[in-house]
């Protein structure tokens, strides 16, 4: 399997599209790799569990999107060909929302979370390090 990653931003507001019976968020995106650069669209699959993903996957979003990459050819209207790329994701990542702002990096992941850091000890006031001077 051919891995993909991509940063861009999404065309449109994403859809929610079933699958063999599972759903998915279908997102347009564009991205290329300089400025003077052709944009790309790629089409981003992405599963929807119930993660607060809905509302937030709107018109001008930049993502990150990590996963399997499915390669297709179809035919336009005026008769050419076109290759179709699709990203069937495993991770991603909002990166800013469509105003511009950043969304403190929120970030999905299809595979299992890790357990959270055990938190630290307290501070006890009779501690001997207190003093020191730095």
């Amino acid at each position: 399997m051919i891995k993909l990653t991509i940063i861009g931003n999404l065309g449109r507001d994403a859809e929610i599209r079933t699958i063999n019976q599972k759903e998915y968020y279908s997102m347009s995106v564009a991205t290329r790799r300089r400025k003077d650069d052709d944009t790309v669209w790629v089409q981003v699959m992405y599963p929807r569990r119930s993660d607060g993903l809905d509302g937030l996957l709107r018109k001008g979003v930049q993502i990150y999107a990590r996963g399997d990459m499915q390669v297709g050819v179809f035919t336009r209207r005026d008769g050419g060909t076109e290759i179709d790329v699709t990203l069937w994701g495993q991770e991603l990542q909002l990166l800013s929302s469509s105003e511009g702002g950043v969304q403190g990096g929120r970030r999905e992941q299809a595979r299992p979370a890790r357990q959270a850091a055990p938190a630290p000890a307290p501070v006890r006031d009779d501690d001997p390090a207190d003093d020191l001077p730095f």
